[in-house]
């Protein structure tokens, strides 16, 4: 090993230190928190995993506190040396408190990470408004104390993915996305993180009403907005909501979510089509999967996350949780032309769980170096919920993360919580800690969540759960 060599290791090593240190830079409070709970463990070489956020924290001036199921993750450099995070909890349409928009249910937390001290400094809740869809009078309307239904993963898109820059139109901000994991007919939702609109929530009708796992947007569609559903129900779909952005209108008008036409995947040995079921935004749950068994879309068990490459925006790729011991995959779609998307591509079969022994994946994400992570969701049985890493190039996955099995398989462990639990939106990070003076270029960072099924005495908190930060090897 060269003198250089040497120094750059040396030099990796304080970084990655330092970097650990700083996440015990906390209030004593919330300093004790987050070290006593450390729930998930590295398991693979050169992996960390450190915990930000518990549920019951309360952080910044106004004591706002982190509450229970944390889910779907978006991230934004402020551009001031802070992230604002937004994060949904999947709670019922009966569970907490009343939010801000005066609601009980789910919600979205915003909150403040000062970057260089890795420190939480500062939440509130993000929707502040609600504006639902009138079928009958094709507008928005306020819905002052609507109660969302467990909101699941989420995408906060790109900005190209709702804004062209060549032709001027779209929304030239920021909307984070979501939807309810509704049977009945969950609805879509776009709600606006930057701008004179921020906090405001709109309904999307067009993207048609299912049990939305995740809405997620392609970022390179030009003035054509593309948005891939996912439907968590046995025999559930995959759907394609195609739109065009404007030069006018409200957010959601001007992103190209509305006015649109929706998609379902159909498949055809290794070829997968759409059929097109049209306007959608006057359709129930139930109409639309009437509409789609008649067309012969393809049903998959229970579709979970979706991710698009972000090295190749052709390729997308969905997770499929089925059942405990069952037939739990990653499946990926490339499209032959995302001009034409309605053409179709190829889909195969990527990564079966049963093959690495895995359980029930859940969400992913694609890291900026082409690797998939993949969490786990095994629901209330005796497996614990566990992270891996999977590279498509090679057809090879690694398990990185677990939880601790002293509180979650060990029934005799005076640290026993539940077996029910989950890993939970996971996001890369990489790109908007850059400048931080800890910032290791042989690392890549992730934000996660992790759902911990134990009911809590206080309803504010509903469960408990922890917002954490894992650090591994950047390996193109």
């Amino acid at each position: 090993m060269s003198f250089l060599d040497t120094r750059m290791k040396i030099s990796n090593s304080l970084k990655l230190a330092t970097l650990f240190a700083l996440l015990a830079y906390q209030t004593p409070a919330l300093a004790e928190s987050v070290a006593s709970q450390a729930w998930l463990r590295p398991i693979a070489d050169a992996w960390q995993v450190k915990p930000l956020l518990n549920v019951g924290d309360a952080v910044g001036a106004k004591n706002y506190r982190m509450v229970g199921i944390p889910d779907g993750l978006g991230a934004m450099d402020n551009g001031d040396g802070t992230l604002s995070i937004y994060m949904n909890h999947e709670a019922g349409k009966d569970q907490g408190k009343n939010r801000k928009h005066f609601g009980r249910g789910a919600f979205v937390s915003s909150w403040i990470l000062d970057i260089d001290r890795l420190k939480i400094t500062a939440g509130e809740d993000l929707i502040k408004q609600v504006k639902l869809w009138l079928p009958d009078d094709k507008k928005h309307a306020n819905a002052p104390a609507h109660s969302f239904n467990r909101l699941c993963s989420a995408d906060l898109p790109a900005l190209s993915a709702l804004y062209d820059a060549a032709s001027a139109k779209g929304f030239n901000g920021r909307l984070f996305m979501n939807g309810e994991e509704d049977r009945e007919g969950g609805r879509g939702f776009a709600h606006v993180v930057t701008g004179e609109q921020k906090g405001i929530s709109y309904e999307l009708p067009y993207l048609g009403k299912f049990a939305w796992e995740n809405a997620v947007a392609n970022p390179s569609t030009g003035v054509k907005t593309l948005v891939m559903g996912m439907d968590d129900s046995p025999g559930g779909q995959v759907y394609m909501y195609v739109g065009e952005k404007r030069a006018a209108g409200n957010p959601v008008e001007q992103a190209g979510l509305m006015g649109g036409n929706l998609y379902a995947v159909k498949v055809n040995g290794k070829r997968f089509g759409f059929v097109s079921f049209g306007d959608v935004s006057a359709m129930s749950g139930d109409d639309l999967e009437k509409a789609g068994q008649k067309l012969g879309v393809a049903n998959f068990m229970r579709p979970e996350d979706g991710a698009w490459d972000v090295n190749n925006p052709n390729v997308f790729y969905f997770a499929t949780t089925d059942k405990i011991d069952g037939t739990s995959q990653l499946f990926q779609l490339t499209f032959d032309d995302m001009t034409q998307p309605e053409k179709g591509g190829a889909i195969k079969v990527v990564l079966n769980a049963r093959d690495i022994g895995a359980q029930m994946f859940d969400n992913i994400t694609v890291a900026g170096d082409g690797k998939l992570l993949v969490e786990e969701d095994p629901g209330d049985n005796a497996h614990m919920a566990s992270i891996w890493q999977f590279d498509p190039k090679t057809g090879k996955a690694e398990k990185i993360v677990k939880v601790a099995p002293e509180a979650f398989l060990d029934k005799n462990s005076t640290a026993y919580l539940t077996q029910d639990e989950e890993n939970s939106g996971i996001i890369d990070i990489t790109d908007l800690v850059r400048k931080a003076t800890w910032f290791d270029a042989s690392q890549r960072y992730y934000l996660g969540a992790l759902q911990v099924h134990t009911k809590s005495n206080d309803p504010e908190l509903i469960e408990d759960g922890q917002l954490y930060l894992i650090t591994g090897p950047n390996r193109p």
